[in-house]
């Protein structure tokens, strides 16, 4: 034999050693990692702790693909870059509705504890959970993961993003605080109906609420800032740049993502029909989404409708029908006297009669059927 050949197992032992170590040859059915799918890379990234490369390894091609399991693990990675998940989110949702009168929203209450850099984490990256799960949710995707899997990740990211869309005024999908103000979801409890309410929570100069000494309550400035007042004034806003027009566009982005969380959150009700398996009460939030929604409702500006309907109400008991359409001026007062401040507004200073804004009328309708 010649000396070639005698040497011919060690070069074997050679050649696997490199296979092993290179996994260069997949014909014995080792991947390297440029063989990887996106997704195994991905996932690969979050059991690591790498979020920011998880999502970059999908972020090119969400936009085009349909696989489900591609959207889904993208999502999941956004949800984890900013530190959040739905466990947590979900825990800031539910129950929240037993709150003092008077008081702010608890999730926006401890969303204004956060840095500048940690609340637009948190809102940008539930915009963009509710928007690329919305294509799993409307079933135009193919793949292992279905409407069924992300219906609750789907509706609490929408409901964080309509809350949390109180601190992004100028509807830029950015906070700052030098072109945005502070709109406020405020508790309320009348006659025995409790809720949240818009406003403007009027604080001193080192954030502390400014309590009324009549009702013994948070002050509400309503809709001023609108008006370039209040906190707008602060922030170096101006009526020039914020209007009372710009209030239905607002209250219009708030409620389509309500609606977004509402209808999802009643799917999964209507399937498991009160027994999920799951410690999450479903009811409970939505309940939570529908308080926040039908109130939001009655704040609609200008539009011909009596939105808080009052129409042909004696509040005060003084036997003068005081309710009526468009009936409040944007003031920060309680003109009608029934405990909200600012809603079903007008707002015409030169005294001229303006057209109504009627472009919004069927999201009036759909809240207005949800009211116990």
């Amino acid at each position: 034999m010649s000396y070639i050949f005698k040497k011919l197992p060690h070069v074997f032992v050679l050649l696997f050693a490199v296979i092993f170590t290179s996994g260069c040859f997949n014909i014995f059915g080792f991947t390297s990692d440029k063989e990887k799918s996106p997704v195994a890379k991905a996932e690969e990234a979050i059991r690591d702790g790498d979020y920011t490369k998880a999502r970059l390894e999908l972020e090119d091609d969400i936009e085009n693909t349909d696989d489900s399991m591609v959207l889904y693990t993208y999502a999941k990675a956004v949800l984890l870059e900013a530190d959040l998940d739905v466990a947590t989110i979900v825990d800031l949702v539910q129950g929240e509705t037993k709150v003092d009168s008077g008081s702010i929203n608890p999730i926006l209450d401890k969303f204004d504890m956060l840095d500048l850099s940690t609340q637009n984490a948190w809102y940008k990256s539930n915009l963009e959970v509710s928007r690329v799960l919305y294509k799993i949710w409307a079933e135009q995707t193919i793949g292992d993961i279905d409407k069924d899997d992300i219906a609750l990740d789907y509706s609490v990211a929408s409901v964080m993003s309509s809350i949390l869309g109180l601190r992004d005024i100028n509807q830029d999908q950015s906070i700052d605080p030098n072109v945005d103000f502070d709109l406020d979801l405020i508790s309320i409890d009348i006659d025995g109906d409790g809720g949240f309410i818009l406003g403007d929570i009027m604080k001193d100069s080192s954030g502390n609420p400014i309590i009324d000494e009549k009702t013994g309550k948070p002050k509400n400035a309503g809709l001023t800032a609108f008006l370039g007042n209040s906190n707008a004034k602060m922030s170096g806003i101006s009526a020039e740049t914020i209007k009372p027009d710009d209030i239905n566009p607002f209250i219009n982005f708030i409620l389509t993502k309500l609606g977004e969380g509402e209808n999802s959150i009643r799917y999964l009700i209507n399937k498991y029909i009160g027994d999920s398996g799951s410690s999450i009460d479903y009811n409970e939030i939505e309940k939570y989404i529908v308080d926040i929604g039908v109130y939001v409702n009655y704040f609609w500006y200008n539009d011909g409708q009596d939105n808080d309907g009052d129409f042909g109400v004696d509040h005060n008991g003084d036997g003068i029908v005081d309710g009526g359409i468009d009936e409040e001026t944007i003031n920060g007062f309680d003109d009608d006297g029934d405990g909200l401040v600012d809603e079903d507004t007008h707002y015409d200073p030169a005294g001229e009669i303006k057209v109504e804004i009627t472009n919004y009328l069927g999201m009036f309708d759909k809240w207005k059927s949800m009211e116990h």
